[in-house]
């Protein structure tokens, strides 16, 4: 496997310790206690009566931490941190971090007067004034979003004002990466880094975006269904697993590479989508097309799909499409000629800058 796919597939047995365990991308390191309270073993009756509590998924914080079973992967744990800009308070005042917070107060200042358009000082001020209120609105609410002990070290004028410069910095850098990269004032180095922190990849599907059911929450949540798209996602009770499916008891277990699936007939096809649950196979008259969706290799690949795999792991089952897809393509490549197989299909599209 080439030294770039190599650090981008993630071991089956990686991803099935991490899944039953979004960086700034929403993420920070996480144990069990983060999320319960400490147990004081006693009478087993009293500790196993009924109680009208009862987890209410609605209340889980909407931006987690990256659960301690994945974060213990050492290899990947860079993954799951800002590089330059840190968003939110989980990372809010590192000192490798703090250069960018200079750019944030810049960003802001240039994005309320895009929005006022106009010189007059006092306009921009009554603007700049107007927003901050709505943020400090919000505030209080959106704090209870993130795990406790990580926000509450923020007083509410200090929470206010990060939530201000930093949803100013997301929407000033979107705007002038799209319409006016000239105002960016950004070396190409750092835009790159920024967008990684942002989770801004060029990894789109392919065709038109359908738009979420509901507002996402954050960046992460709009790129995972970005890659799973509007597919309903069946009640766990229904779901039919894919082990006790009684169509599948002759399975023995063991995973094909795509290099000896091919030597048997079954040819590769990239789908019509790059959706991640665009997966496929079709019978022909000797074997078969199985047909994958595409997916384009760069420096923001890996980072992108551990904290996908990383917020399914928050999600539960049955969200695990991103997942599913990882440990599928892990299976199908041992070797580089099986990457080979694959880029030659136009299945995998490498394009790492060398």
């Amino acid at each position: 496997m080439s030294a770039n796919l190599q650090e981008i597939v993630i071991s089956r047995h990686d991803i099935t310790m991490s899944s039953t365990g979004q960086s700034h991308y929403g993420w920070q390191h996480s144990t069990m206690a983060d999320t319960s309270e400490e147990i004081h073993y006693g009478s087993l009756d009293s500790m196993m009566a009924a109680t009208n509590e009862e987890i209410n998924v609605s209340n889980l914080p909407k931006f987690p931490k990256v659960p301690s079973t994945i974060r213990q992967i050492k290899q990947n744990e860079e993954c799951y941190d800002p590089s330059l800009v840190s968003i939110g308070p989980y990372h809010h005042g590192k000192d490798e971090l703090k250069e960018m917070e200079k750019l944030k107060v810049t960003f802001a200042r240039q994005f309320v007067k895009d929005s006022v358009n106009d010189v007059n000082q006092e306009r921009y001020k009554e603007k700049y004034q107007e927003m901050y209120r709505r943020v400090e609105q919000v505030a209080s609410r959106v704090r209870k979003y993130y795990i406790e002990d990580t926000s509450s070290q923020l007083k509410n004028e200090e929470f206010s004002q990060m939530m201000f410069f930093d949803g100013c910095f997301i929407l000033q850098f979107l705007f002038c990466l799209l319409k006016q990269p000239e105002k960016l004032k950004m070396s190409s180095h750092d835009v790159v880094l920024v967008a990684r922190d942002l989770i801004l990849t060029s990894t789109n599907p392919k065709g038109q975006m359908t738009a979420p059911r509901k507002p996402a929450a954050h960046l992460l949540e709009l790129f995972h269904f970005t890659f799973v798209g509007s597919k309903d996602v069946p009640d766990a009770s229904t779901r039919k697993s894919w082990y006790r499916d009684d169509s599948r008891k002759t399975w023995s277990g063991r995973y094909f590479p795509a290099k000896e699936l091919r030597n048997v007939g079954i040819h590769f096809k990239p789908s019509e989508t790059s959706l991640f649950t665009d997966v496929e196979f079709r019978r022909t008259l000797l074997a078969g097309r199985l047909y994958i969706p595409p997916l384009s290799i760069d420096d923001s690949t890996k980072p992108l799909l551990l904290n996908l795999v990383a917020y399914e792991a928050f999600l539960g089952a049955p969200n695990d499409w991103v997942t599913s897809y990882v440990c599928f393509m892990d299976s199908l490549i041992d070797n580089p000629e099986d990457v080979n197989e694959l880029r030659t299909k136009g299945v995998l599209l490498e394009t790492t800058n060398r």
